[in-house]
């Protein structure tokens, strides 16, 4: 989501207009609650034909409310559990407008978009290094919870722990930021903006990533010796958050001519000078290499761009 909402934003006609916090909020849950609303009234109907107990009331009133993963005790009740990342999405779309303005905004070459990230993927490894600074910690220390374990135990410290990493929000907004800052890599890399170096790495990604996310994400869970410690929790966590980084790239990649661009553009960085391309002049340079063809409004090429790198994304 971060990723697709940063991405229409930096193509849009004035990437600097926001709409206020609620408002885009608002718009943004009016695109997907009724397909969730309507999912859970299907769950809830399966449930009660099938003879089986239902959640309790304040379960499902949480769950409609979107509030369940802010609760360690109503997170892993409900019914459609899976769908416990909607609840995490309004609070994030809220605050969308003051990390694009503050952090997006402000990363203006390919290089600062590198730094940001790396950044982002050193938090999840708190859930690995944390249980190791402990030397009567086991790897699996969250063994002992099961799912629904504070219904029986409402006080039970480690469920409480579990779960609140398991759902809870503030564990997984750097994931949301993380695909702001992926977008904003790829506009830097698409107008050919940043150091030789972190732009070619930047044009790697966004042409094979897929492919190497993909391979390295089979080797890892694969093959057991391959996985991190604590996997259920860390790797849950995204302490492999650079491989589908990898993914969105590689899933979202730039046009023949784009690239082709964006690779001359780091080739005259690392020969020492300084390029910069605008909107115009990419424009200008459309039109030099087809002078048959009119050029198209620029929202339409845009919105076409967003279209198709958002359908090419995987279901998350």
């Amino acid at each position: 989501s971060g990723f697709v909402r940063t991405h229409a934003r930096l193509n849009a006609a004035e990437i600097t207009h926001l709409e206020p916090p609620l408002t885009f909020a608002h718009r943004c849950l009016g695109k997907l609650y009724p397909m969730y609303a309507l999912g859970l009234v299907v769950a809830t109907a399966v449930t009660v034909s099938r003879g089986r107990p239902l959640p309790y009331w304040y379960e499902s009133a949480a769950q409609y409310a979107l509030v369940q993963s802010w609760v360690p005790w109503l997170a892993e009740t409900p019914l459609q559990t899976h769908c416990w990342f909607i609840s995490c999405l309004f609070p994030y779309w809220l605050l969308f407008g003051c990390c694009y303005r503050n952090l997006v905004l402000r990363i203006t070459t390919a290089g600062r978009a590198w730094c940001a990230l790396a950044l982002l993927c050193l938090l999840p490894w708190i859930s690995f290094v944390a249980p190791a600074a402990w030397e009567e910690s086991p790897p699996d220390w969250y063994a002992d919870h099961h799912t629904g374990a504070l219904r029986d135990d409402p006080g039970a410290g480690l469920s409480i722990g579990v779960a609140t990493l398991k759902f809870n929000p503030l564990c997984y907004f750097h994931v949301f930021v993380s695909g702001m800052v992926l977008a904003r890599l790829r506009d830097l890399a698409k107008a050919g903006r940043g150091g030789g170096a972190s732009l070619s790495a930047a044009l790697v990604c966004l042409r094979c990533g897929a492919t190497l996310g993909y391979i390295t994400l089979l080797l890892v869970f694969g093959l057991r010796d391959l996985r991190p410690e604590s996997a259920k929790i860390s790797a849950r966590l995204t302490i492999l958050m650079p491989l589908p980084m990898l993914l969105i790239l590689g899933l979202s990649p730039l046009s023949p001519s784009r690239a082709a661009r964006a690779a001359g553009c780091a080739s005259t960085v690392e020969k020492g000078t300084a390029f910069s391309v605008t909107p115009r002049q990419q424009s200008e340079a459309d039109a030099a290499h087809h002078p048959a063809v009119t050029t198209p409004p620029v929202a339409l090429e845009l919105s076409s761009e967003l279209s198709s790198s958002a359908a090419a994304l995987p279901a998350s």
